[in-house]
């Protein structure tokens, strides 16, 4: 079973709002809820899971993704 505490936690250092499942009608604790907003958060939101998930693999998170910045404020 995944845990998605850990992920929630770092989604929320990294500046998203990050909800759970369980007050949504058909989801439980092991989802998460969250909207991105634009093309600059959606790559940073991309950036941000892809770092989380590379340290639960104990790698690299670069995967040869290009993830620059738009240079836009990002609402998270």
């Amino acid at each position: 079973d995944y845990e998605p505490q850990p992920l929630r936690a770092h989604l929320r250092a990294a500046g998203f709002a990050v909800r759970g499942g369980e007050s949504f009608p058909g989801l439980g604790p092991g989802w998460l809820r969250l909207a991105v907003r634009g093309p600059g958060t959606s790559r940073a939101f991309v950036t941000a899971l892809d770092e989380h998930l590379a340290a639960r693999r104990g790698g690299d998170h670069d995967h040869g993704h290009n993830h620059e910045s738009d240079g836009a404020h990002h609402e998270r």
